[in-house]
């Protein structure tokens, strides 16, 4: 437990006043498997609930498998960190705090309705923070929680999304229920995807607002010094999350389709509707199976049983074309600062290490292939974790993950995925389930 008599001697600089925030700034890849497994480069893909963890257009970006007006998406997921070694939580390069015990849970579900999409996600973090010493030790609990929507204008050629961001932070000495800090804060989140249908690039865009909160501590008190402390410690005037922004490429090789358009019903109907009265409809193509049914001479009859033709005539589709393909991804972030920003570390050891004054960047890149055609798909990955103290330390990560077709059920098939994250003084690993695409 963290109590007054842990915090370092008067020897060291210590914090000496309450005119400093907490830079809430978590760096590695976070979330769902897939993302992690591609070293977080996803600002381009951002498909579905777990894309919109990312970029918010995920909410309305349709799943190849998606041809039906209603659509909806789950996830889920646990990832166990310092299994077999203790974590450099703030990447400061040197000695400090580090995580072990790591939990992280996610969970995710996502609604289409045509172009609207809507949903929300969930990922808890769980930390326990230790020094070298073992001394000074804390649990740490960051949630976000993520709702929003979206919706694909052109056939899904341009794809926008936005939401609300809440996050919850908890730092207590470890086994307490008493808060040292704890902070809620609201933020906004809003991105664009470009995907000319059939086209096989794909750009995208993403905008984070900054999240900013007067944290609140139990059972704190204002010395004579004028100094407000929990536990001996000099708590923070705010806890910050720093705004980030971020653009992202992709680009898909191989026989694949890539950026399948998706036809409104509506305006579907209205055009099969005009084929049918001037004798120019053509039933769609069967794709090597049975022929589709003559159309009734009701004309609304008509005009329903060539939509579902439509329909069935992409399912074939979907069903029979080749798999294989690579797809490539790259992404350029950048975080920005936090005024009087101190680390996590600063906090619980008292000692200032200023965190965020300066812009930082992450650079990640991807690569996913289907080596096991409707079966098994591989994913490597490799980004660049910035540093937020002052000495600028970018740590490099290597990321891997295997995606696996597991059982059908109704119209869909459930998947599991299993990842790593391995850097210097850092390992990752989870497991997740989810829907098969």
């Amino acid at each position: 437990m963290l109590t007054a008599a842990h915090v370092p001697s008067s020897a060291a600089a210590q914090l000496n006043s309450n005119r400093y925030s907490i830079d809430l700034f978590t760096s590695p890849v976070l979330g769902p498997a897939r993302i992690v497994g591609m070293g977080g480069a996803h600002l381009a893909i951002a498909t579905g609930i777990d894309g919109a963890t990312y970029n918010p257009v995920g909410y309305a970006e349709r799943a190849e498998k998606e041809i039906d007006f209603f659509a909806f998406d789950i996830t889920g997921g646990i990832w166990l960190g310092g299994l077999f070694r203790r974590n450099d939580f703030d990447n400061n390069g040197r000695a400090g705090l580090s995580s072990t015990d790591t939990v992280q849970l996610m969970l995710g579900t996502r609604y289409q309705f045509a172009q609207f999409g809507t949903g929300v996600t969930a990922l808890a973090r769980i930390y326990t923070l230790r020094d070298e010493a073992g001394r000074n030790s804390a649990d740490l609990t960051l949630i976000t929680v993520r709702a929003g929507a979206g919706y694909a204008f052109w056939d899904g050629g341009l794809v926008v999304g936005g939401g609300m961001v809440f996050t919850a932070f908890d730092l207590a000495p470890i086994n307490s229920s008493r808060s040292l800090v704890a902070f809620r804060g609201y933020g906004a989140e809003v991105g664009a995807l470009i995907r000319p249908k059939h086209k096989r690039y794909r750009i995208g865009t993403t905008f984070h607002t900054p999240i900013s909160s007067r944290p609140r501590t139990d059972e704190s008190m204002v010395g004579s010094d004028g100094i407000r402390r929990a536990e001996g410690l000099v708590v923070p005037e705010s806890v910050d999350v720093p705004w980030d922004m971020g653009v992202g490429f992709a680009y898909q090789f191989g026989e694949r389709r890539s950026n399948v358009p998706w036809r409104n019903t509506r305006e579907l109907r209205r055009e099969v509707r005009r084929q049918i009265l001037s004798g120019s409809y053509q039933p769609p193509a069967t794709q090597g199976e049975a022929d589709f049914a003559v159309l009734p001479q009701d004309i609304e009859k008509a005009v329903d049983t060539a939509v579902e033709n439509y329909r069935e005539s992409q399912r074939r589709l979907r069903r029979n074309q080749p798999r294989r393909y690579m797809l490539l991804a790259a992404d350029l972030l950048v975080y920005g600062k936090t005024p009087r920003g101190q680390s996590i570390s600063a906090f619980l050891l008292q000692t200032p290490e200023r965190s965020g004054a300066k812009i930082s960047y992450s650079v990640r890149v991807g690569m996913e292939s289907e080596v096991w055609q409707d079966r098994m798909k591989v994913r490597v990955g490799s980004y660049l974790e910035p540093s937020r103290v002052d000495r600028k330390f970018y740590r490099p990560h290597g990321t891997l993950g295997l995606e696996a077709r597991l059982f059908d059920f109704w119209r869909w098939s459930a998947r599991g995925t299993a990842t790593i994250d391995v850097a210097p003084r850092y390992f990752n690993w989870g497991l997740a389930v989810g829907l098969w695409w």
